[in-house]
C-alpha cells in the first residue's frame, strides 16, 4: 500500500537548529511504506523529481516500521543541520526509519531549513528514484517565499496544487505548528 495525498498532514516546522518538522498520519501507513520529503522549493517546471525541486537542496527518505503508523500518530523528524536524522512517534514505539538521500551534487548532508522562510514538500514516485522518478505530491507546507520564479533561492517555491492533499502556506516565518492539519488541505494562514 502506498502512502498518498491526503494520507499525512505537516502539523509544523523548526528551522531554528535543531531542523525539524512534525507529521500527523491522517490514514495508517503500513509497514514498509515510504515517502520522500525535501526542502526544494517547487521550480514550477514539470518532469521528474530533479527538475520539479530545487536540485540542490536535502532530499529525505521515510520508512514506516515493522507493524506500521497508526492514524493519529504524529512523527517529529529531526532533519539534520549536518546531524544524523532521526524520528520520534508520540506514545513511543517504533516510528520507522529517516535517511538522507543525494541531491544533484550527490550531497546528503544538506538537509536544512533557512531561518529566512522555507518549503517541505512530502512525495512518492512510482519508478526511479527520489530524484529521477516523476513526483507524486502528497502534502506541501511554505514558509517562505512564494512564487519561485525564474532564479529561485533557498527560500523560494512556488504552491503546487496537490489533488485531496495538504496545501498549507504560512507567512515568511521561522517556526510554526498548526493545530487544524485534519482540516488543513488548502490554508493560508496569516
Amino acid at each position: 500500500m502506498a502512502v498518498l495525498a491526503g494520507d499525512i498532514a505537516f502539523l509544523g516546522v523548526n528551522s531554528t537548529d535543531p531542523d525539524q518538522f512534525a507529521i500527523l498520519a491522517l490514514k495508517p501507513i503500513a509497514a514498509g511504506d515510504t515517502f520522500y520529503v525535501t526542502d526544494g522549493g517547487v521550480t514550477g517546471n514539470g518532469g521528474v523529481a530533479s527538475s520539479f525541486f530545487r536540485p540542490s537542496e536535502g532530499f529525505l527518505e521515510y520508512t514506516a516500521p515493522t507493524g506500521g503508523i497508526a492514524a493519529g500518530s504524529v512523527l517529529l523528524i529531526n532533519a539534520g543541520g549536518g546531524n544524523t536524522p532521526s524520528v520520534a512517534r508520540n506514545g513511543g514505539g517504533s516510528a520507522g526509519a529517516v535517511r538522507l538521500l543525494a541531491n544533484f551534487s550527490n550531497a546528503t548532508n544538506n538537509f536544512s531549513f533557512s531561518t529566512s522562510g522555507d518549503s517541505l514538500t512530502a512525495y512518492t514516485v512510482s519508478s526511479g528514484t527520489h530524484f529521477t522518478g516523476t513526483p507524486n505530491l502528497i502534502a506541501f507546507i511554505g514558509f517562505g517565499n512564494s512564487p519561485y520564479g525564474t532564479t529561485g533561492n533557498a527560500q523560494s517555491s512556488s504552491t503546487p496544487t496537490i489533488l485531496n492533499g495538504q496545501v498549507l502556506v504560512l507567512d515568511n516565518l521561522d517556526n510554526a505548528i498548526f493545530t487544524s492539519a485534519a482540516n488543513a488541505y488548502l490554508q493560508n494562514i496569516n
